[in-house]
């Protein structure tokens, strides 16, 4: 009885766990269908959203509708196109092939970019016997003086430099000085001292931007700088000074100018500034047209630019104004404004108008290249105020205001061709090429492409008349060759060049009787001057002078006097061998040499504390004046 009993509990016992072996089976079963279905839907969710992403077409145009009937609608779509700009890929999918395509760095984004350097000028030393006024600035185009950190007169020397002062910040305020220099005997200490006063909401000078002209009368002088207001944004205040008594001097009045100083130039009576105006996204707002739109400001409150005097250019690369002012010397109120949006990468000014660059770059595949240098040139005159007449685009890219020239209704220019192709990989084609065009129409005249060796570009373009001088250059193999240009028959251009040279020169100064300086650095990046002349068919050099140290590349840095063959330079850290062949170390000094006959000779090296590029220099009654930011030297010509 107790077996059967047993027998039929431990059945019972087995029954029960059969029973719920079976229904958690179940549960586990119903538990996999669900983590697939859970898996499913999941991959289900990535799918799609990786097919939004990838496929989804791009779409980021703003409606700017509103402002259809603005002013300055042009400038409003240009900037809405530019920031918003439709994608050159349909989609993300698009991108991501071309991306996994375009592996390698084009050469621009390997070396990215480079402000423009001065090149040389010709007109030397001029001085106006009636009113004494004495040209210390080697200006490049007869006739168009250009701004200088010091201007002279027969009698007198005037110096902008700065002093520094804290009130919370550490701030700049320009100083204009004023030495006596009638007959060389006088102490370099200043007659007459005057800070010019911040402009209205400015916390600071940007005090190495300054510069100043000097008038042809002497009654007055022209300082213009760049300030910062305490939101940082920069602009430009044109100052005139009263110096008819130069023993104290007194300011007539301050013009400012939206954008940080660029360049000017002088015209006779009138003045050319030009400004940088750069936009910041953040802080444009098109129902505002102050947050996007230059202005200039007389001491009558802000006055923007109206749409018709800004120019736009056929290619938008970035959201920059250059705006260019005309005004009279003395004068409180501007003759005229234009703003060109994009320019200016250089700008060269002639008596009858000025020529602005825009370079960018052009992607042209199916002509079997992926993208070449260009540049776009507007021709602003100056018939009646500042007008636009028209435009060029030449291939390359133009390196500074040097490398153009115009002449009997010509502009010649001299450009930096860049060309990236593909074939099986990349290749990257450096060369040079001259370029002639017929201002009447704006046609091209001639053109002489790629005449330097494959892989070199312009490193200094020097025109003369109907002569040319370009040094060319590899830079890495820190070799070139100089080619002499013979431009009196466009259609017969003949050249001459001195074959591969060490080093390359990055300024060139015509000095006359067919000779040639060079100043740029050796095969070891040392200093070099080199002296070149032409003979015969041939280009050779006459002599070269190297040394060590940082020196300059601006071109209104030097001394450059070709009636008494004296020439100049600030060197940091100068040292040279001498004719024993021994090293001679010199320091921060002012080296002054001649050439003449094509032999360079120094002639002295003057103690002298400064930056290079902000030192200057002029010859005047027998003395070498040397001019820093921190003092006024004199060396005396034997």
């Amino acid at each position: 009885m107790k077996k059967e009993k047993s027998e039929r509990l431990f059945g019972a016992i087995g029954n029960i766990s059969d029973r719920y072996v079976d229904e958690a089976a179940g549960k586990e079963r119903r538990k996999v269908s669900l983590r697939k279905w859970v898996a499913l839907a999941a991959s289900f969710a990535i799918v799609v959203s990786l097919s939004l992403y990838l496929f989804i077409p791009f779409n980021n145009t703003p409606n700017i509708s509103a402002y259809e009937g603005d002013e300055y609608y042009p400038v409003i779509s240009r900037l809405a196109s530019y920031y918003y700009r439709p994608q050159k890929h349909k989609n993300n999918f698009e991108k991501l092939l071309a991306s996994l395509e375009n592996m390698f760095p084009t050469k621009s984004d390997m070396n990215g970019g480079a402000a423009p350097e001065f090149a040389p000028g010709d007109t030397g030393v001029s001085s106006d016997g009636a009113s004494g006024y004495f040209e210390v600035t080697d200006n490049q185009v007869a006739g168009v003086i250009e701004a200088d950190l010091i201007k002279a007169s027969d009698a007198h020397l005037y110096r902008v430099s700065y002093k520094t002062f804290t009130d919370g910040y550490t701030r700049h305020q320009l100083t204009l000085s004023v030495y006596g220099i009638k007959d060389g005997t006088e102490a370099t200490n200043p007659i007459s001292q005057i800070t010019l006063p911040l402009s209205e909401n400015a916390r600071g000078m940007v005090y190495s931007s300054a510069e100043m002209y000097l008038s042809a009368d002497l009654k007055t002088v022209t300082v213009i700088c760049t300030y910062y207001d305490v939101h940082d944004r920069q602009s430009t205040a044109v100052y005139t000074v009263n110096v008819e008594n130069p023993a104290a001097p007194t300011v007539l009045g301050v013009v400012t100018l939206s954008g940080g100083y660029n360049t000017s130039r002088k015209i006779g009576s009138q003045i050319l500034v030009v400004t940088d105006y750069y936009l910041n996204k953040s802080e444009i707002q098109y129902a505002s047209p102050e947050t996007y739109i230059p202005a200039v400001n007389s001491g009558k409150g802000n006055e923007l630019i109206p749409m018709e005097d800004i120019v736009m250019p056929d290619i938008m690369t970035e959201v920059k104004y250059s705006v260019l002012m005309l005004i009279d010397e003395g004068a409180s109120e501007p003759k005229d404004t234009v703003a060109l949006f994009n320019y200016t990468n250089s700008l060269y000014v002639t008596e009858n108008g000025a020529f602005a660059a825009h370079s960018y770059s052009e992607s042209r595949e199916e002509y079997g290249y992926i993208s070449r240098n260009m540049t776009e040139i507007a021709h602003v005159t100056f018939e009646d105020g500042l007008t636009l007449k028209g435009k060029i685009t030449v291939e390359g890219w133009v390196k500074d205001q040097y490398s153009l020239d115009e002449k009997d209704g010509y502009l010649r220019l001299v450009t930096s061709t860049n060309l990236v192709m593909r074939n099986g990989g990349y290749k990257f084609t450096d060369n040079a090429s001259l370029y002639i065009f017929n201002l009447a129409d704006y046609t091209e005249r001639r053109a002489v492409k790629y005449f330097a060796p494959d892989g070199e570009e312009a490193r200094s373009v020097r025109f003369d008349g109907d002569k040319l001088y370009v040094c060319t250059a590899e830079v890495i193999k820190l070799t070139d060759p100089v080619f002499f240009f013979d431009l009196s028959d466009y259609d017969k251009i003949s050249s001459t060049d001195t074959g591969t040279i060490d080093g390359y020169s990055d300024n060139l100064i015509q000095l006359g009787d067919g000779y040639l300086l060079g100043i740029g650095v050796d095969v070891n990046r040392n200093g070099k001057l080199e002296v070149y002349r032409e003979e015969g068919s041939e280009v050779i050099s006459t002599d070269s002078f190297v040394f060590g140290g940082s020196y300059s590349t601006v071109y209104k840095s030097y001394l450059v006097n070709r009636e008494l063959g004296i020439f100049g330079m600030q060197v940091e850290n100068l040292y040279y061998e001498d004719e024993e062949g021994r090293t001679v170390y010199v320091g921060d000094a002012y080296l002054i040499y001649s050439v003449k006959n094509g032999k360079i000779t120094v002639l002295a090296t003057v103690d002298c504390d400064g930056r290079a590029d902000r030192t200057r220099a002029f010859v005047k009654n027998g003395y070498v004046y040397i001019s820093t930011d921190f003092e006024l030297l004199k060396w005396a010509v034997e």
